[in-house]
Formats: C-alpha cells, sequence, structure tokens
C-alpha cells in the first residue's frame, strides 16, 4: 500500500512539475524534493511563472531584462503604464529595450513609488539609424547604487544601436550591466549577422574596462535563437553562460529571443541557479495576445537571481 502511495505521490509531482517547466525550468527539482522530502530545505525558495520571480529577501537581487514594446510617455495612457508597472514592481533591477524617451521611466518611477517602492533610473542617449531607440535601467534605490552609465564606443560602426553598460552595487555584489537591442530586419540581414558577431567584442572590452571587477552581465533582446552559430564568438568565450533556453520569451511562443549572460567562472558565485520567464501575458490577458501587446509590450520578461551577501570575489 506504501509504495502505490508513493507512486501516486511521484506521478502527481511529476504532472505538477512539467505543467510550470516552460514558465521557470529552474525550479522543478526543488518542487520535486520538497513534495517527496517535505523537511528538506532548498537552497533558493521555489517560484512560478505565475509569480514572476520569487520576492527579493534579504541577501539576494532579482535582475531582469525586458523589451517593452515601442514604450513612450505618449504610447501608454495612465492603465496601461499602470500595467506595465504590475509587472515592473516584482524586480530590483530591469534593463529595458525599445525605450522612446526618457518620460516613459519617469511616469513609472512615480507609479512605483506610490506603491511604496522607490525607484530610480538611467536613459542612454537616442541610437539606431533612421528611428531612434533608447536603453534604460531601472532601478531599487534603496537596495542599489548606480555609476558610469554610457554607451559603448562602437569605432567599427558594427551595431546599428549600440550596446548601454552601467556599473552597479547591491550589498557585496558589484557588477557591470549591459543591455543591447539587436537589429531584427530578416533572417538573413547582413548587419544583424555583424552585431551578433560583435556581441563579442563589446563584452570583452566591457570586461577588460572594469580592471579587477570581473562581473559582467550581457542581457537584451538579442532577436537570434541562442542555439545559433552566428554566436561563435560569444560563446567562445571562456565559460559564458546564455542562460535562457527551453522557453519562449514572446507572447507568441514563437522565439526565445530575450537572453541573460555572464560567465561561470566570475558570477557562479553569485547566481543562485533561479530564473524563469514571466508569462504576464497570459496571466493578465488570457488569450488576447494583441491587446496584451499593444498595452504592455509583445516581449516577456526574463529574470534571474543573484545573491548579494556572499563577499566580494573580486577581492579575492
Amino acid at each position: 500500500m506504501r509504495r502505490v502511495f508513493l507512486l501516486v505521490l511521484v506521478f502527481f509531482t511529476l504532472t505538477t512539475a512539467f505543467a510550470v517547466l516552460e514558465s521557470d525550468p529552474s525550479c522543478i527539482l526543488d518542487r520535486l524534493l520538497a513534495v517527496l522530502n517535505p523537511s528538506a530545505s532548498p537552497a533558493a525558495p521555489a517560484a512560478s511563472g505565475r509569480e514572476a520571480a520569487p520576492s527579493s529577501p534579504s541577501g539576494r537581487l532579482t535582475l531582469a531584462t525586458w523589451n517593452i514594446r515601442r514604450f513612450s510617455s505618449r504610447s501608454r495612457d495612465d492603465a496601461e503604464l499602470a500595467r506595465i508597472c504590475d509587472v515592473l514592481e516584482r524586480y530590483d533591477l530591469i534593463a529595458v529595450q525599445e525605450l522612446l524617451d526618457a518620460d516613459a521611466l519617469r511616469r513609472c518611477a512615480a507609479e512605483l513609488a506610490r506603491r511604496g517602492k522607490p525607484f530610480s533610473f538611467l536613459v542612454s542617449d537616442p541610437v539606431g539609424r533612421g528611428v531612434k531607440e533608447r536603453y534604460g535601467f531601472l532601478y531599487r534605490s534603496d537596495l542599489l547604487s548606480a555609476s558610469r552609465p554610457r554607451l559603448y564606443p562602437d569605432t567599427m560602426d558594427r551595431f546599428i544601436r549600440e550596446p548601454y553598460y552601467a556599473d552597479f552595487r547591491c550589498g557585496d555584489f558589484d557588477f557591470t550591466l549591459i543591455t543591447v537591442h539587436i537589429i531584427y530586419k530578416s533572417k538573413r540581414a547582413p548587419e544583424r549577422e555583424m552585431e551578433l558577431d560583435a556581441l563579442a567584442s563589446a563584452f570583452e572590452y566591457v570586461q577588460k574596462r572594469n580592471g579587477p571587477e570581473n562581473d559582467v552581465i550581457l542581457t537584451g533582446d538579442f532577436n537570434e535563437e541562442p542555439g545559433s552559430p552566428r554566436f561563435a564568438r560569444l560563446t567562445g568565450i571562456d565559460s559564458l553562460v546564455m542562460l535562457v533556453r527551453g522557453v519562449k520569451t514572446t507572447i507568441s511562443d514563437s522565439s526565445t529571443y530575450d537572453q541573460i549572460v555572464f560567465q561561470e567562472r566570475y558570477t557562479a558565485h553569485e547566481f543562485t541557479g533561479r530564473w524563469g520567464v514571466f508569462r504576464f501575458d497570459e496571466e493578465m490577458y488570457g488569450d488576447e495576445d494583441r491587446k496584451a501587446s499593444l498595452q504592455v509590450s509583445d516581449h516577456r520578461p526574463v529574470w534571474a537571481v543573484f545573491r548579494t551577501d556572499a563577499g566580494d570575489d573580486d577581492e579575492n
């Protein structure tokens, strides 16, 4: 009888696990262990895609990257901006792509402050040829400090929209965050291939410029699947990890374009192993993809959790 009970329990657990796999691939083992051994304590609390990310306890930083479709102050009314803030408030630091003006983030920071969460932001100069975009970093000012924001000096003119980066510190964890929005045009566009190849140069430039600081995190909308051979130079960097695989980051469920990248040899000390993709469209809009795209975005935020209480490994 006990054996039958255990088999039923395992079957139920695996069924539940597969149901949440696409939302938060990193949480399956924790959930399985929790059911089979309730007294065990996983290293990090489980989170489902419905929760978007675990709330950041003391000693943890939840970082996200999000392409917010054509995001300007004029493109969203107050109700739509509040929906966007319903997503943003779940994270401590968000790299934003497809930003069109600084006022959009200023309104977000004001709305989040009304909710009792102090946020500051950094916004890049306009980048691009023809239609201009900006990048932004929105961050909890009570948890993080930020400094030295700047655009990558693209002296060879290989990027349509050159990457943007800044230095951050949260507790013991100091790092440089880069964000980029790779051009799409078409699958065979030479500009896109050139940009993807140049990502390695941008990453290595920031890494070398940092001196003794080795934690560099690259985020953004890469407009390319993670297994693409076009990432050969980037993935050839020592111990580099492209975190997001096996889950779709667009609300059409067609692509895995949004990404978080770092070197394990430097940042594994802080990375908790927790990451996910928040399917806000399903939670907020059900099957109304067009409405979700127009009011919020056609991309889903990608998030990862890092330790901020593990000491500064760059000083070792």
